[in-house]
């Protein structure tokens, strides 16, 4: 792989094995922090990984605002956790977690929202259904048909 940064081995882009979180952050403050960690340290264990460390989550999430300038107003903030670098559908022994975390300007919504039910449908019976895990094709792909239907 050309410039290989570890993208090319990690689970998370190769398999979608991992999990996310978006948080709001004002003023360089993310808002719940700590229960998004909870629903993220929960997920962790549905998959069966390792947990981010509370303190280093926290000032990786700090850089990332920084890193994006945003430390003043609203920002979305995004912590991605991956079951680190492996091949293959069983996860290497001695495979180490990886922390990616980035901010973006998150502006105050306009107006009302127009809203669409899809006839996408995810699986109720994966426990995936009920992760924020990185395998969110379903939503991208009803997010473009609400988009194409004229919805937000």
């Amino acid at each position: 792989m050309i410039g290989d940064d570890g993208l090319g081995e990690d689970r998370g882009l190769l398999l979608g094995d991992g999990l996310f979180e978006t948080i709001l952050a004002e003023d360089g403050t993310p808002r719940f922090f700590a229960e998004h960690i909870e629903r993220l340290t929960r997920g962790c264990e549905t998959l069966g990984i390792a947990a981010p460390d509370f303190g280093e989550t926290l000032e990786a999430a700090s850089l990332a605002l920084k890193a994006a300038g945003l430390e003043q107003g609203r920002a979305a903030l995004r912590l991605t956790w991956t079951a680190g670098s492996g091949r293959g559908l069983e996860r290497p022994a001695t495979a180490t977690p990886r922390l990616y975390a980035s901010a973006s300007p998150a502006p105050l919504p306009q107006g009302p929202a127009r809203l669409r039910t899809s006839t996408i449908r995810r699986n109720e019976t994966s426990p995936a259904s009920r992760l924020k895990s990185l395998s969110y094709l379903d939503n991208v792909l009803a997010r473009r048909q609400a988009r194409e239907k004229g919805a937000d």
